[in-house]
């Protein structure tokens, strides 16, 4: 019994002695395409920034003075160019071709 409070004191003391995390205000927010859209005036086609495999793309359009955004899909075999603002056959060069593995194997 004695062995399990010294061994819960000794890991509260380490846990309590470690430096709290430092706020990163650049990464703590995360990019969406409803914001990026949000700063248009006009119908255009953009970057999702979420998506390394640049296989889709954002749509955002005006209605009526509100701006709307939309994720599309690039066809088969294609990928964004940001610069271009059309899907092409050509990987741009900061793009992964390969869908991202989510299962960690």
């Amino acid at each position: 019994m004695w062995l399990r409070i010294m061994f819960i004191l000794l890991l509260a003391h380490c846990l309590s002695a470690l430096p709290a995390p430092e706020f990163d205000d650049q990464n703590s927010k995360t990019w969406s395409a409803e914001e990026a859209c949000s700063e248009v005036t006009i119908t255009t086609l953009m970057e999702n920034q979420a998506d390394p495999t640049c296989r889709t793309f954002v749509y955002c359009y005006v209605v009526n003075g509100s701006v709307f955004s939309l994720i599309k899909n690039c066809n088969s075999n294609q990928y964004f160019d940001p610069n271009l603002k059309m899907c092409r056959s050509e990987v741009p060069a900061k793009c992964s071709a390969e869908a991202p593995n989510n299962c960690g194997i």
